[in-house]
């Protein structure tokens, strides 16, 4: 009885020890992560649930699988006839490879940065080589479109049910 007492309390204090330095993470619905050994790359996660790691080696950086939003400040832009206007940029991005996002970005906020010097670049650009009619819309033009492209597919919709239950 002595010599099992022996051996399993040394197995059961290095299970506990090895349960508290947190062998587990847990990877939720909608989210990635990138496991580094080292700071080397060794796996990526995509799906949710109970995920084993090397405690104090290896290393778990999350992130989001989920369409991200972001949202410029409002600037004022250079139109081509030399017209100014203020801009308020926004855009939907999602993270399609998580190494190829580590490895260029690391953390979400460098990501944010990154998009702020690129969208905001190109809105410049496109802004400052078109005309100020080119470059606002009228938004009530679209909503107009849209409206009868509804009322089109509902009569033709009508139209369709109508001549199923003559041909009936």
């Amino acid at each position: 009885m002595k010599k099992i007492l022996k051996i399993l309390i040394p197995v059961v204090l290095i299970l506990i020890i090895f349960l508290a330095m947190g062998p587990f993470y847990i990877l939720n619905e909608g989210e990635q992560a990138v496991i580094t050994r080292f700071g080397k790359i060794e796996d990526t996660q995509t799906e949710a649930g109970l995920k084993l790691k090397v405690p104090l080696i290896d290393s778990v950086t999350r992130y989001s699988k989920k369409i991200l939003s972001w949202d410029g400040d409002p600037q004022e832009f250079q139109t081509a006839e030399n017209q100014f206007i203020w801009v308020d940029t926004t855009a939907r991005w999602k993270i399609a490879d998580p190494i190829k996002f580590y490895e260029s970005v690391k953390t979400m906020n460098q990501a944010y940065g990154k998009l702020d010097a690129v969208i905001e670049s190109a809105v410049k650009n496109i802004v400052a080589k078109n005309f100020l009619i080119e470059s606002v819309r009228n938004s009530n033009t679209i909503i107009e479109l849209q409206k009868e492209a509804e009322a089109a597919l509902e009569a033709a919709e009508k139209l369709a049910a109508e001549n199923a239950v003559e041909g009936a």
